[in-house]
């Protein structure tokens, strides 16, 4: 969506005062948060992310809401609003493809989830930066994730690609790649635990 020009003092008031940096012209938008102003610019249910946006965006875009959607329904943790932003043929997949993660339908993905959630706890979602593509309903956002485990903090970083349908409302792809090797240590220690666990309630049956 075209943004409104501004004169190049305006820019670079804006630059000054804003933690935000927006390009206009382009057929990619892009969304920078500062690290200064992330805990204030941070996305949470208790600080909406429509609210957060408007001062950034007045005209935001229906592809961008859609992203945003995506985000807060993560931040929710509830499995009935994350399932909500998909299509019924959203196919999602872990990358990068060294982790041997399979594509997943969004039961396989909703079965994914379920097993998973009860792990974590005050999940949280923090966005760096966004690319918008309206030409080609993709968004691109670049995240980090926190939350809290049996075996210590989660903090995981992401590159997450999201396709929207052709209405810009429902995802059609979900493909979110994450650090591998975060990944592969703390789940590593998570599954230990859960062995654990089942041994000792073997022992004590």
């Amino acid at each position: 969506m075209p943004l409104p020009r501004e004169t190049r003092d305006d820019q670079d008031a804006i630059s000054r005062d804003k933690p935000h940096t927006l390009r206009a012209g382009l057929p990619k938008i892009r969304l920078s948060i500062s690290a200064l102003a992330r805990d204030h610019y941070s996305y949470t249910s208790a600080n909406p992310i429509t609210n957060i946006m408007s001062s950034a965006q007045p005209e935001q875009s229906r592809l961008m809401q859609a992203a945003l959607n995506v985000i807060e329904a993560y931040n929710s943790w509830d499995l009935d609003n994350i399932m909500a932003t998909r299509a019924p043929e959203c196919i999602a997949q872990i990358l990068p493809k060294s982790l041997g993660r399979p594509e997943m339908g969004n039961t396989a993905y909703s079965q994914y989830l379920s097993t998973m959630m009860p792990a974590f706890t005050g999940f949280h979602v923090n966005v760096n930066d966004i690319i918008e593509d309206t030409k080609n309903n993709k968004v691109n956002v670049w995240a980090r994730s926190t939350a809290d485990t049996p075996v210590g903090p989660y903090s995981n970083e992401y590159m997450l690609v999201f396709h929207f349908d052709d209405k810009q409302e429902k995802l059609i792809k979900f493909y979110e790649f994450v650090d591998s090797k975060y990944s592969a240590e703390h789940f590593g220690k998570m599954r230990e635990f859960a062995e654990a666990k089942a041994k000792e309630a073997a022992a004590s049956a």
